[in-house]
């Protein structure tokens, strides 16, 4: 990859907290080179379009995501401890991020963003399987463990953000998150409780 410059950077950081804000749909390229204090030229000249910045975007994100997410893996320290680290990356990561930009990527026509989701979450979920049976085996995750339902279930999780009645529910799209994830990783026992 080519190094980018600071206009690049700068584009890219205003579009995300732009399309986390706001969606992908709703934003213009006026209001992102607004934020990133550049010209209409100056984008132009590095983005053909802003299909483009939203791709680099999630590409960004994803790429950023997996990385501290290996990292946290690699730790030497005892499962249950990573997987509270990974609570709070999927946190760190779901800050400030609206239903609308949920909606426009599930929902949105273009294959390529589409298709970035799908893969993300298919390493995600390959790479965290692999981690649940190392894990089964030091004696930390149930033995008794169907990974097929596991796989079921988090698959499902991306379609209750879709869900109407259960977005309502919650102040922000950032709750509904984070209250899957622990739901997800806790049930409903206390995570102190584990300790």
């Amino acid at each position: 990859m080519t190094k980018r410059t600071k206009s690049q950077l700068a584009i890219l950081k205003a579009a995300k907290e732009c399309f986390w804000k706001y969606g992908i749909n709703r934003v213009t390229v006026e209001e992102i080179c607004e934020k990133a204090g550049v010209s209409k030229m100056t984008y132009y000249r590095s983005f053909a379009n802003k299909k483009v910045v939203a791709v680099m975007v999630l590409k960004d994100v994803i790429g950023s995501s997996e990385q501290l997410y290996d990292t946290i893996m690699a730790k030497k320290i005892d499962f249950p401890q990573k997987m509270k680290e990974v609570v709070l990356l999927e946190h760190e990561f779901s800050r400030g991020i609206s239903q609308e930009f949920i909606n426009d990527i599930m929902n949105n026509e273009e294959e390529e963003l589409q298709d970035l989701i799908i893969e993300g979450n298919k390493n995600g979920q390959d790479k965290f399987i692999e981690h649940l049976k190392v894990a089964q085996k030091e004696g930390w995750v149930r033995k008794d463990l169907h990974f097929p339902f596991l796989i079921y279930m988090m698959n499902d999780i991306n379609n209750k953000l879709r869900d109407e009645k259960l977005i309502a529910m919650y102040e922000t799209t950032e709750d509904l998150i984070m209250e899957m994830v622990n739901f997800f990783f806790y049930g409903i026992v206390s995570p102190e409780k584990l300790k």
